[in-house]
């Protein structure tokens, strides 16, 4: 029993002079220092099964941590030089005054062709509106002549009656409130068959036919006036 023990002890003890022995050459040989041992120390402090494990969060930390630095580098794009930040705001600033150039360029010709559609609508107004006077004109000259052509007639009709008749039928007009076209009708007519007629007015009212006669006169010195002014000669005052 003594000698097995001994021969334990001997072992043991050569052992340990072995391990002795490796880590003076080991630390003669700057292969182990403090901070090499608490490495070791560390790692046999853990299973085998805590160091799988420790190692996979910490892959799995550093997988997120990459994924979230990649994130921010799309979104902000890479990191760049001074030189390549001027060149690339050159860029902007030249792509936004192209922009602009272009902007100006589709206004100045809006506005052109604002200004002609503008142009072409007051010449066609212009167009509409000569059109619309000579219409106007020659409806006016038509009514005209087909008025005086009815006047004509029922002046002719009217000097057609005797003195008395045509008397009548101006007193029925006078009546109606329809003076100015009796005026015209005394106008118009023959100076015998006017002188005449304004007797029978004479011999009924002669107030009225004083009413007429300067009514008359008045309309003859407007009418002098009127034709004076188209023609340039002095206008006559002879009352009709």
């Amino acid at each position: 029993m003594k000698t097995l023990w001994t021969i334990i002890s001997i072992l043991a003890l050569t052992n340990l002079l072995a391990i002795v022995g490796l880590l003076l050459w080991l630390k003669s040989n700057d292969r182990l220092d403090g901070e090499r041992v608490q490495r070791i120390r560390e790692i046999l402090s853990m299973t085998i099964a805590e160091e799988k494990l420790k190692k996979e969060e910490a892959d799995k930390a550093a997988a997120e941590a990459k994924a979230k630095a990649d994130a921010v580098a799309k979104r902000t794009g890479p990191s760049r030089t001074a030189s390549e930040e001027i060149d690339a705001n050159r860029e902007n600033l030249e792509a936004n005054q192209a922009s602009l150039q272009r902007l100006r360029e589709e206004i100045r010709q809006l506005q052109q062709a604002l200004a002609k559609q503008q142009a072409d609508v007051q010449r066609d107004r212009e167009i509409v509106d000569a059109t619309r006077k000579r219409v106007e004109a020659k409806e006016a000259e038509i009514n005209k002549v087909a008025r005086d052509q009815q006047f004509q007639q029922a002046l002719a009709a009217l000097e057609a009656q005797k003195a008395p008749a045509a008397k009548q039928v101006l007193q029925s007009m006078l009546t109606e409130n329809k003076r100015d076209e009796a005026l015209d009708y005394l106008a118009a007519m023959d100076e015998t068959k006017r002188a005449k007629i304004m007797t029978e007015f004479i011999k009924t009212d002669e107030r009225l036919a004083a009413e007429l006669l300067e009514q008359l006169r008045t309309r003859g010195i407007t009418q002098a006036k009127t034709n004076a002014a188209a023609t340039g000669e002095p206008a006559s005052l002879s009352a009709p």
